[in-house]
């Protein structure tokens, strides 16, 4: 296998965060959730239409509504605060809360108001429609598991697909990555799918603003705490590796190329010169990689794991007459949706091998949301299900089992 370069490294961590994320929305959509991202796109579109907004300004402006959205509807004023001084009354407390909490909305929403003029994105009425879509859509009032990663979320509902795998199609389109004999170079459209490229990485965007400010103002540091002897060694160098990127992102300034209006997205070099410059601005390491298998069959066993949870009773893989199971129908999405080619049996062991990951990932994200509402700055997500120093031992050996 041919050594891979900085830029393909890199564009692979890009796969691999938003994949994570692809299973995360996956995991977790409900009826309530449908109801309310149906009512809160439709705004969006006749808010867009309204300003009269077209192609990549448009999708570009949807997308920080989305942002500004998530930031108010996943603020919570009454959030609890851990407090050491005895003195305070409770109500001196609630004031302190109410205080630090808006210091904290206040900080994400400026930070916010920067990437867009970094990203040369009008302000003009950006809060007031933001407030209007948050009010109206009533994603405000609604539990934290419909705020959670809205971002995300929304993309994923908009496009109703596997937004990693558009992000690698395009990256072969674009030589980047290489092609394979499993790629139909006729059976991708370009045009339908030409801006979800550009949401998918506003969206990396979002959340590596997310990952700085956490850095920043965030209470959990992390510390390199010395590992217990009995550890695995696979699992001391992973937590080891895991670290070492973490301190190389708080030596990082915050100048990386923004994608909006910097780059041409059909332009191999400008989106490599991209790419390189979000390197460290990034900051993750690859969950998915270690997997056998091809990233392709990764994302047949997404749309697998897709048609599963749609049809609970259609069987994985049958060895006679497998001509509706849930592989065989992502066998075909793969192939008509993306023009990839891979059998219906490989996408059955893919899963067989991914499954548990998947189960581990949904069950974790349904315990996070099921907490109050902590506002924007809060952990990497991804994080949860890496080898960071703070996991616990336990904790680090179900993972690597889990990855066997």
């Amino acid at each position: 296998m041919p050594k891979l370069n900085d830029v393909q490294n890199t564009a692979l961590e890009i796969i691999d965060f938003i994949y994570f994320f692809d299973f995360v929305s996956l995991s977790t959509i409900t009826a309530r959730k449908v109801d309310i991202y149906e009512r809160l796109n439709d705004l969006v579109e006749s808010l867009i239409v309204n300003k009269n907004l077209k192609g990549q300004e448009a999708e570009t402006y949807k997308h920080y509504l989305l942002c500004g959205v998530e930031i108010l509807a996943t603020y919570n004023a009454v959030q609890e605060l851990n407090y050491t001084d005895p003195n305070l009354t409770e109500r001196q407390k609630q004031e302190v809360n109410k205080q630090v909490n808006h210091h904290r909305l206040n900080l994400v929403w400026n930070a916010l108001l920067e990437e867009m003029r970094e990203s040369k994105v009008s302000e003009k009425s950006f809060a007031k429609d933001v407030v209007m879509l948050t009010i109206k859509s009533g994603i405000g009032r609604a539990s934290h598991s419909v705020s959670f990663r809205l971002v995300a979320q929304m993309l994923a509902f908009e496009q109703g697909g596997n937004i990693s795998c558009h992000v690698y199609r395009r990256l072969i389109k674009l030589k980047i990555l290489n092609s394979s004999k499993e790629t139909l170079q006729d059976h991708y459209d370009e045009i339908d799918n030409k801006h979800i490229f550009l949401r998918a990485l506003l969206f990396v965007e979002f959340e590596m603003l997310r990952k700085r400010l956490f850095c920043e103002y965030g209470d959990q540091p992390l510390i390199m705490e010395v590992a217990p002897n009995d550890i695995l060694e696979s699992i001391r160098s992973r937590r080891e590796a895991y670290y070492q990127k973490y301190q190389s992102l708080l030596n990082t300034s915050n100048n990386f190329i923004r994608i909006n209006n910097n780059v041409d997205v059909m332009d191999s070099e400008q989106v490599q010169r991209y790419i390189k410059s979000i390197s460290k601005n990034l900051c993750h390491n690859r969950i998915f990689s270690e997997f056998k298998g091809t990233w392709i069959s990764l994302f047949g066993t997404w749309h697998l794991i897709c048609e599963k949870g749609f049809e609970l009773d259609n069987p994985i893989y049958a060895a006679m007459k497998n001509d509706d199971s849930c592989s065989a129908r992502a066998e075909e999405t793969m192939r008509n949706q993306y023009g990839f080619v891979i059998s219906a049996r490989s996408l059955k062991d893919c899963y067989n091998r991914v499954k548990n990951l998947y189960f581990f990932i949904r069950d974790c994200v349904n315990d996070i949301v099921e907490e109050p509402k902590h506002g924007f700055i809060a952990p990497d997500l991804a994080t949860h299900f890496y080898y960071h120093p703070n996991m616990s031992k336990n904790l680090l050996e179900v993972l690597e089992e889990i990855k066997g």
